[in-house]
């Protein structure tokens, strides 16, 4: 696990600026985002841009506002773990949902947890 200060400063994420077709996703570098209670920081080994993210990128979901990163499904390994959080027998294992707000995490043979922020 990373300390905070260990972070990188900057991330590549695929962003929209606005409404449009497929070729209006690019790859920008943005800030990594501050670790709050109750949250967990995921480095990401994996990520993907599915029909949900289609969908915001064309608009279909309101209005697109500049700087939307896309990628609602993604794994990786856990960087940085938040004041609040619980982690047991020295591992979890998270996954990213659409909402942004809520992490899953769940461990082998035990029953499944929620992280809120």
């Amino acid at each position: 696990m990373t300390t905070t200060s260990a972070l990188p400063k900057i991330m590549k994420a695929a962003v929209v600026d606005a409404a449009g077709p497929p070729k209006a996703i690019h790859m920008k570098d943005v800030p990594v985002p501050s670790l709050a209670h109750n949250h967990v920081i995921i480095a990401l080994e994996y990520a993907g841009v599915g029909g949900s993210d289609a969908a915001q990128r064309a608009g279909q979901d309101g209005p697109v506002k500049p700087g939307t990163i896309l990628g609602s499904d993604g794994s990786g390994r856990i960087a940085a773990v938040g004041s609040g959080v619980e982690i047991f027998n020295g591992a979890i294992a998270c996954t990213r949902t659409a909402t942004a707000t809520r992490l899953e995490a769940s461990m082998p043979n035990t029953s499944a947890f929620q992280l809120t922020g």
